[in-house]
């Protein structure tokens, strides 16, 4: 079962943890039990990587119960860390009690290659939040232990998320460089999750960087890959940043419509995506610009408030950003929003110029000053 997850084979690894779970459902023992416990945390995994977050959590929580005193240390531990995932995808405030569970787990039993995985979930969650300068020293930590371990997939793991702080920095040949590594890393290791989500953001660098055919081609073969191994929430994520990258070469009918075929996905896909906030403002950039300016801008100030309850900060900055220079946006509004959105560029070391659509519409007042603001 956990050879065809990492081949990207998600129903055949489902199949096998399943009939392991039958077998150990004919035992009453504490070897069965335990056995019981490692195949669910298996099982939650697989949920995990196709962004069926709830039921992950389900099984993680099915995995707990069942952990006696005869199951695998590391079993819980593992347990933990895949919950604390799940969680963090639902922006679920449990989410950092079960990261420092894990980390805390991983140190006490020695186990250097389940503290750099745990160590890089609290990274991500620390990303996310917009704590870039967090999240880059446990990424730090992360990859020190899994050198430790001798683990040079995981390296690329974080390869991948370092990568993906530098873009949103605006800072892409550091981040592409990051990108190829890690990309030779997962086609050499056949490890298809890891193909598909480095080409995805090699795919949002050449969007950044006005190679606009290159990133829509490497997007469309990313969504492609998710495809195939049923990663539908990868795949929405994918849709919705070739939306974006149509917005950039303004071509806001074909934002539209990436973002439209996203939402055939289904609520949970795109939900478990955490791509909302991002949907929302490219969608109302699109509108804007062929003319329904009022709607357009309704979806921008929606996209700033999902951004603010998921303290997404990059998503919030790049929204208050829009919503500034929205036509028919008040002054005094566009004022507020600009100045939010000047001080959170200089805690994030984020060069708008690089990463928002149309850079020479930037609203003045986060030009004037220069490198200090943007931090070129």
């Amino acid at each position: 079962g956990l050879v065809r997850e990492r081949l990207g084979r998600y129903d055949a690894a489902l199949d096998w943890f399943r009939r392991g779970l039958r077998e150990a459902n004919t035992r009453d023992d504490h070897a069965a039990t335990a056995r019981r416990a490692e195949l669910e945390v298996a099982y939650a995994g697989v949920r995990f990587r196709q962004g069926k977050l709830r039921n992950c959590v389900r099984w993680c929580e099915r995995a707990l119960s069942d952990s006696t005193v005869g199951t695998d240390p590391k079993t819980v531990a593992h347990a933990h860390y895949v919950m604390g995932a799940a969680l963090a995808g639902l922006n679920d405030e449990r989410a950092s009690t079960y990261e420092e569970r894990a980390v805390e787990m991983y140190r006490e039993l020695g186990d250097h290659l389940g503290l750099g995985r745990a160590l890089m979930n609290m990274g991500v969650s620390a990303d996310e939040r917009g704590e870039f300068d967090a999240a880059a020293d446990l990424y730090q930590q992360s990859r020190e232990a899994l050198l430790r371990a001798g683990y040079a997939l995981g390296l690329a793991h974080v390869s991948q998320n370092l990568a993906e702080i530098r873009s949103d920095q605006g800072r892409l040949e550091e981040a592409e460089a990051l990108l190829r590594d890690a990309r030779r890393a997962a086609t050499a290791a056949q490890y298809s999750m890891m193909m598909w989500i480095t080409m995805c953001s090699l795919g949002r660098v050449a969007t950044r960087a006005r190679r606009f055919e290159e990133a829509l081609g490497l997007l469309e073969r990313a969504r492609e890959g998710f495809d195939e191994i049923g990663a539908a929430s990868w795949a929405v994520e994918t849709l919705v940043l070739a939306g974006e990258a149509h917005l950039f070469a303004d071509a806001p009918d074909g934002a539209l419509e990436e973002l439209d075929m996203a939402r055939h996905y289904g609520e949970e896909a795109l939900s478990a995506s955490g791509v909302e906030a991002l949907e929302l403002r490219v969608r109302g950039c699109a509108l804007s610009a062929i003319g329904r300016e009022a709607d357009g801008r309704a979806l921008v100030l929606r996209s700033i408030d999902e951004a603010a309850a998921q303290g997404a900060d990059f998503d919030l900055l790049l929204s208050l950003v829009e919503s500034a220079r929205l036509p028919g946006t008040d002054p005094r509004a566009a004022d507020e929003a600009v100045s939010r959105a000047r001080r959170i560029a200089e805690r994030m070391h984020v060069d708008l110029r690089v990463v928002c659509p149309d850079s020479a519409t930037l609203p003045q007042g986060l030009i004037a000053g220069g490198p200090q603001v943007l931090l070129a």
